[in-house]
């Protein structure tokens, strides 16, 4: 009999924008019939306790996820469940760039590559990327126009910063951001 995961209070609030755009579309990507989240969530306890905001969490061994997610613990986890879904969220290239330039973000572990993945019998299926270039561009000049008090061209990069969130498809464009969906092929 699955287990049932409800948690009270709301932490997705203290959370970057990019984080709750990526639980958002995690959310989106998991939710199966009646909303009802069907996994097993795994990594930061922040993460998990965001996610568990959206609704009910039925846990199931077969699907995995893994928020922030150090590669040990996600070895130990699939080697544990052997599940037949993983979906994780890890950092992306852009995230260690712009590190520096952020002050009290959460830090996000990079995700083991896709030669990793497969040693362990997995395959890719999809990649989403969360807060690319044209996403931070935006938001640079929401926040320069603030600083020159010109409010009404800052909320237009803001909305435009807002719809720029999901970066492009294109392996090349890096991203501080990534959610990547795995099914067990062997």
């Amino acid at each position: 009999m699955p287990a049932e995961t409800t948690v009270t209070m709301d932490t997705s609030a203290a959370l970057p924008m990019e984080l709750r755009a990526a639980l958002d579309l995690m959310c989106e990507l998991l939710a199966g019939e009646g909303g009802v989240l069907r996994t097993s969530l795994y990594g930061n306890p922040t993460l998990v306790s965001a996610l568990a905001t959206y609704g009910l969490i039925e846990t199931q061994r077969d699907q995995s996820t893994m928020l922030g997610a150090a590669v040990n613990e996600i070895n130990l986890t699939i080697a544990r469940d052997e599940p037949r879904r993983v979906v994780v969220l890890g950092a992306g290239r852009l995230q260690r760039t712009l590190r520096p330039f952020r002050s009290g973000v959460m830090l996000i572990p990079r995700l083991p590559g896709n030669h990793w993945w497969a040693h362990r019998g997995y395959q890719l299926v999809r990649t989403i990327k969360v807060q690319g270039i044209g996403s931070i561009f935006w938001s640079g000049i929401d926040r320069l126009l603030r600083r020159f008090n010109r409010p009404q061209v800052a909320d237009r990069c803001r909305i435009a910063m807002l719809r720029t969130l999901v970066a492009a498809r294109s392996r090349l464009i890096p991203a501080t951001l990534l959610i990547q969906e795995y099914r067990r092929v062997t």
